[in-house]
């Protein structure tokens, strides 16, 4: 899954736990309740970083795993 705006992301579906690592900052997120169709948006969308602006961060609790606040 190749993307400009994340290094990495994870999925895990039995919790619904969604993990990924910001390119620029190398901050590690982690949402929770996200459900896999969600998910699979994300990880197919041309413009991933669009796709978690609008349908991921808004809607699911969330924290900071890892990294430093800019």
């Amino acid at each position: 899954m190749s993307s400009s705006a994340f290094q990495n992301i994870d999925y895990d579906p039995e919790r619904g736990t969604l993990s990924m690592t910001f390119a620029a900052t190398g901050q590690r997120y982690r949402h929770y309740g996200v459900p896999i169709d969600a998910y699979e948006a994300l990880r197919y969308a041309y413009a991933k970083g669009t796709v978690y602006n609008r349908r991921i961060r808004p809607h699911y609790e969330w924290e900071l795993v890892s990294g430093h606040r800019r």
